[in-house]
């Protein structure tokens, strides 16, 4: 599992993909590919850079994306999938790659944030007694650890942000507690990974084996 950075500090990555300019989805396509042109060999995947440039990516029947390669006989296989997840915030735009379903949210602070308002307003209970008590820091904790989740499901904002918890006994958990609907499977069988890009920029992963992200990489 290893998570790719690109970084521009002269820019935010959102006004970078405004009408005039590349499209969000080209920008990110492009991006991807630059990744898994590092990513591909160190699983062991040969590929050229004609191939690159004609790999279609697909997608599950969530929607998630991934990309398949050919097998030794040339048919395309589910055998060797590469699934990936992106964000963008600010000046950062990451994409995390992995040989199973992952889910990955990254946030820059942004300190005009109404934190309290919209942890009121969408969180739980806990959750909002959580960031009463640790503020701006423990609220982009949550939010990344829930887009995560909800990355990983393939579900978005449709997913309830109340509909469960990633709180437990007043701490951040890696484990998601459904409040909703007790017997969602997903929650039994993924993890959440918290972590600091560097200050003030918090991330998150969301896998059901729970492995830790490898290595961490620079796009240029």
């Amino acid at each position: 599992m290893y998570l790719y950075l690109y970084k521009n500090e002269a820019i935010n990555i959102k006004s970078q993909l405004e009408p005039g300019r590349e499209k969000q989805s080209d920008f990110s396509e492009r991006m991807v590919k630059k990744a898994l042109r590092d990513y591909a060999p160190r699983k062991g995947i040969a590929i050229t850079e004609e191939e690159l440039k004609s790999l279609i990516i697909l997608r599950d029947e969530k929607g998630k994306p991934y990309f398949a390669f050919s097998d030794s006989a040339g048919r395309q296989s589910e055998k060797f999938p590469i699934h990936y997840s992106v964000s963008h915030s600010g000046s950062f735009w990451g994409c995390l790659m992995a040989q199973e379903p992952v889910g990955f949210d990254m946030e820059e602070f942004r300190d005009k944030v109404n934190h309290i308002k919209i942890a009121k307003r969408y969180f739980t209970e806990e959750e909002y007694q959580y960031i009463l008590k640790m503020g701006l820091e423990g609220f982009f904790d949550i939010w990344v650890s829930k887009e995560a989740y909800v990355k990983f499901l393939g579900l978005g904002l449709s997913k309830g942000l109340d509909s469960f918890s990633v709180i437990k006994d007043g701490k951040l958990s890696p484990f998601v507690r459904m409040l909703k609907n007790e017997d969602e499977p997903e929650a039994q069988l993924s993890r959440i990974e918290t972590y600091s890009i560097q200050h003030g920029v918090k991330a998150a992963h969301c896998s059901g084996s729970g492995k830790a992200i490898e290595s961490i990489l620079t796009i240029v």
